[in-house]
């Protein structure tokens, strides 16, 4: 493994906070390089999320101490994070030591959106060395922020919003329930709508009319009505109050005089019908 030279008590500490942790799955065969706490199952409970728009700095040491575990060498993450800042590296620095320090400090004077920008620069060149190391690095990764409630993760190497344990236990269970029952329509509406929300800042206005699409495709499958519109089906969904007002206040508040939407010209006519239902009902 390459050095990072001399150990300052930043990256000391953060080498320790991330050195355990797992993934609360116990593996049948259980991997000796893999440390205690992987190897036994254990994992530290999910923290409430605290923090969005922000990378605390348990979040830049982790990507520096897994940058480190994966072997990259101190010119490799200099490199890394000087490209994400546009910087050019200090030709003062040259020797290992000197190059780390370089390197720690850019990425914890770095703004807060430019270190997840750096985390994935860091997985593209580990996945790059070795096919499937990247998923290594996202996963221990993740463990930091699922066990400091930090309120993103990564998936196939991209920084993405989370939700809470139970919202994402919740649609995740939607839209696996959805595919199994051959409702791939429904099931993308609904795929859309979580990454909507999963924005940063969040589409509020996209996710929800994704999902209104969503529960209306699942709605015309359910009755056996495939042109009828949401405003048609509601009746006899027998939605439980107040979800049944709520999903009439929401086309209300969608739709102006002339049927358009807020938003501005309703491209599509699936969304259209739904979105005027409360002039139909």
């Amino acid at each position: 493994m390459v050095s990072l030279g001399p150990t300052t008590n930043r990256q000391a500490t953060i080498r320790g906070s991330i050195g355990g942790g797992g993934t609360g799955v116990t593996r049948g065969l259980m991997n000796p390089n893999e440390p205690f706490s992987r190897r036994h199952g254990y994992a530290a409970p999910e923290a409430e999320i605290t923090v969005r728009e922000d990378a605390p700095d348990i979040v830049r040491s982790a990507v520096l101490a897994l940058a480190h575990a994966h072997g990259l060498s101190p010119d490799t993450v200099r490199a890394t994070i000087c490209a994400v800042l546009l910087r050019t590296p200090d030709r003062n620095n040259w020797s290992s030591g000197n190059v780390a320090r370089e390197a720690e400090d850019l990425v914890f004077e770095a703004p807060w959106f430019r270190v997840y920008d750096f985390a994935e620069g860091i997985y593209d060149v580990v996945e790059g060395q070795s096919w499937g190391r990247g998923e290594t690095f996202a996963a221990r990764l993740n463990e930091v922020f699922r066990e400091h409630g930090i309120g993103y993760e990564m998936k196939e190497g991209r920084i993405v919003g989370r939700g809470s344990l139970a919202f994402r236990e919740a649609t995740e269970e939607a839209v696996r329930l959805m595919t199994m029952a051959h409702k791939p329509t429904a099931a993308t509406e609904m795929r859309q709508a979580l990454a909507d929300i999963m924005r940063r800042p969040p589409d509020i206005t996209g996710a929800v009319q994704h999902g209104m699409a969503a529960l209306e495709c699942a709605a015309r499958d359910l009755m056996g009505q495939p042109r009828a519109n949401l405003g048609q089906l509601l009746p006899d969904l027998e939605l439980p109050k107040p979800l049944d007002e709520a999903v009439l206040s929401y086309g209300a508040l969608q739709v102006s005089v002339d049927g358009t939407s807020q938003r501005g010209e309703i491209q599509s006519s699936r969304r259209q019908s739904w979105l005027s239902l409360p002039l139909q009902l």
